[in-house]
């Protein structure tokens, strides 16, 4: 086993908290601004701007490729997408096409109509009886109906059956998805 020496472990509570409080400091001091007219979110440490400004977007790059040394932050090119052709110094950047589903921490952005949705890209090469673990009890049949659940939950967030948010046509294909891949998953543990 690891035996942490210095540092807070990487998975801890802890962590996020830290680093959610390091980060929204960094951001008021070096990105105020950055999202005029747009909208910059942050999971932890994995940003997303959303604006319609070009130059916004291109200087948000560079000041996070260029990174913040003063919190020691700085991106890897190969980490970073965008939807608009670039270049940074020697380095190519993924382009996504400029109208598209656009990945973002387990979401995908549509990037005209800004509808959200679940990305289910991950689990692409990954055996589905890989995705939900099960403890073999008496009671067996209610522990896979409460894990199905939980799952189902997970998958489901309001924000992607929001017809404010999302088209009809985007919150049924939502619903076939999160359908399909849990009766994938009960399939997977009945047989």
């Amino acid at each position: 086993y690891y035996h942490q020496i210095t540092g807070i472990s990487q998975g801890s509570r802890l962590s996020t908290l830290l680093c959610s409080f390091f980060y929204g400091d960094m951001e008021r001091k070096y990105l105020q601004g950055t999202d005029t007219d747009g909208l910059l979110l942050r999971l932890v440490d994995d940003f997303l701007l959303v604006t319609p400004h070009l130059d916004q977007a291109t200087t948000f790059l560079h000041t996070m490729l260029d990174g913040i040394p003063e919190y020691g932050c700085s991106v890897h090119p190969d980490k970073v997408m965008v939807n608009f052709p670039t270049r940074y110094k020697d380095a190519v950047i993924v382009c996504q096409p400029s109208i598209t589903w656009f990945p973002w921490c387990g979401m995908l952005f549509h990037t005209l109509s800004l509808g959200v949705m679940k990305d289910y890209t991950s689990y692409a090469n990954l055996s589905i009886r890989y995705t939900l673990t099960l403890d073999l009890h008496q009671t067996a049949g209610q522990v896979m109906r409460q894990k199905l659940m939980n799952s189902v939950k997970a998958k489901c967030h309001a924000i992607f059956l929001d017809p404010q948010v999302n088209s009809a046509s985007v919150i049924t294909q939502t619903l076939y998805k999160l359908f399909l891949f849990t009766a994938l998953q009960f399939h997977s543990y009945s047989t």
